[in-house]
């Protein structure tokens, strides 16, 4: 028997899906410095598509003065968050070069509490613009009380060294 956890009002059951629809997709925009990643980021062979995404912004950083990458997932797993770090590192090596880059960061309803956990935890990541955008309300990660954001560095801190002793 299969078991499966969801709120029915908030969240469709992941296998209930169109196998169409699960998929990643990536667009560049050079003429607006701006890159969109959406979908479902998930699956065994992502390393080359994120590895391609990773070069692009590169370029991007080398050549322009600015970029803008907006994330939309509908489901991510942890391989997606090792790729989004390396990522985070190549802008805020820009940002400290003051080149404007931006992050903004979509949340779906049907995905509201993970999403936004996700997003806050690797906005603590960026030393540059981190939006999370929801269907009601924009947040700036930089605007968060700080308290809040301490308390969440502290949690992820323990966390890791947790990880790291086991």
């Amino acid at each position: 028997m299969k078991v499966q956890l969801t709120n029915r009002d908030t969240r469709p059951p992941l296998g209930s899906q169109n196998q169409t629809a699960k998929r990643l997709y990536m667009g560049i925009h050079p003429n607006l410095n701006f890159i969109e990643v959406k979908g479902w980021s998930v699956g065994e062979f992502l390393g080359g598509r994120y590895e391609q995404l990773i070069r692009k912004v590169q370029l991007f950083l080398d050549k322009r003065d600015g970029l803008i990458i907006s994330f939309n997932y509908e489901m991510f797993n942890t391989t997606t968050i090792k790729y989004l770090l390396s990522i985070i590192k190549f802008m805020n090596r820009a940002h400290k070069e003051g080149k404007s880059v931006k992050i903004y960061w979509k949340v779906d309803a049907d995905r509201l509490d993970e999403m936004t956990e996700a997003a806050l935890d690797l906005s603590m990541m960026c030393d540059f613009d981190f939006k999370i955008i929801t269907e009601s309300a924009t947040i700036d990660s930089k605007s968060i009380d700080d308290g809040v954001m301490e308390h969440r560095k502290l949690l992820f801190g323990l966390s890791r060294k947790s990880r790291i002793a086991a």
